[in-house]
């Protein structure tokens, strides 16, 4: 009964986030009641139902009734759970490539745990976490956690320092005492291999409230498949340097609205070469600005950077600037291959 409760509240939380036409409610409504009339109008009933099997018939016979337009709502959730990233993950999720992932909670010292929605492509994986806790939070963070492949070969770990991965991640909060963390990891030199099942072992998360901090340990181990059966089809698409003068190789590639842009620059004639993601940004011929919105590796000699590119079909010629020691510019012209 504890767990049937708290998955009401559950329940009741994200509804709170979503919304249901009135033609739908009327129509839920309609139905309860001819049911509720149809039941007590017989005297000798066939059937002794328990309160489980109450709830579940009028679960059902919501979801059949009203099917699209729950629908419809689950595909709102999902956009607010993955809302302000970048448009790649905006295009998957609008063509249904964020996979819904069906588990129950990991329950370790007082935290519930466990893995809502995944979506993994050639440079970026996002993975959506419930958190149902035992204490209000504000905001939450996986302390100590690794992801794992099915053969045990450690993707990512949050003690470990990686130069071509990048992790961040965003509280979404739903009520009080129950939120969604969005895990995002972007891959930047090499690519994501394709993966039939994941692991991701967790053993500290960080609450936050009111400016206070309280750490808990315990052993979240979530373990998930992997549907490679709706992917987005990659498209790739070759860019050129107009002039290669400064570079000694690149590498311009443009893959699900996603340009990879990796420069290595020729001899060390940048002595102080420092940058930052604000300083490094593209412009297209009609005057849009595209920005990182990850981190970035360069060195002296570097630069490797992602690109996320709304509309990137429509779009021939590109300008890349890239500032740095806070007075020069660099500029360099990107061509489209086929164009």
């Amino acid at each position: 009964m504890e767990n049937f409760n708290k998955s009401i509240e559950i329940l009741k939380a994200k509804r709170k986030s979503i919304t249901m036409s009135d033609e739908a409610k009327k129509r839920i409504k309609l139905k309860l009641d001819e049911e509720y009339a149809k039941r007590y109008s017989e005297k000798k009933p066939k059937f002794n139902y328990s309160f489980p099997q109450k709830v579940a018939a009028i679960f059902i016979c919501c979801f059949i009734i009203s099917g699209c337009a729950f629908a419809d709502d689950i595909g709102d959730f999902i956009t607010k759970v993955f809302s302000n990233q970048n448009p790649h993950i905006d295009f998957a999720v609008e063509n249904g490539y964020v996979q819904n992932i069906d588990m129950d909670y990991i329950s370790s010292n007082g935290i519930d745990l466990k893995a809502d929605y995944f979506y993994l492509d050639d440079y970026y994986m996002y993975i959506a976490f419930e958190i149902d806790a035992d204490q209000e939070f504000t905001k939450v963070n996986l302390n100590e956690f690794e992801i794992l492949d099915e053969t045990n070969n450690i993707i990512y770990s949050n003690i470990e320092f990686y130069d071509d991965i990048f992790c961040a991640s965003e509280t979404k909060k739903i009520n009080k005492k129950n939120g969604m963390l969005l895990l995002k990891l972007a891959k930047i030199q090499n690519e994501f291999l394709k993966y039939n099942k994941l692991k991701v072992n967790i053993q500290g998360v960080e609450l936050e409230k009111d400016e206070s901090y309280k750490e808990i340990y315990g052993n979240w181990n979530i373990e998930f498949l992997i549907d490679n059966s709706n992917k987005i089809e990659s498209k790739n698409t070759k860019y050129y340097l107009e002039s290669e003068k400064l570079v000694k190789k690149y590498d311009l590639e443009l893959k699900n609205n996603i340009l990879k842009v990796d420069l290595n620059f020729s001899g060390d004639y940048l002595e102080n070469f420092s940058v930052t993601k604000n300083n490094v940004y593209l412009e297209d011929e009609n005057k849009n600005i595209y920005r990182i919105t990850n981190e970035i590796v360069c060195g002296k000699d570097k630069i490797r950077v992602l690109f996320p590119i709304k509309d990137a079909d429509n779009i021939n010629d590109l300008k890349l600037n890239i500032e740095y020691d806070n007075k020069n510019v660099l500029v360099f012209y990107l061509r489209k291959a086929d164009s």
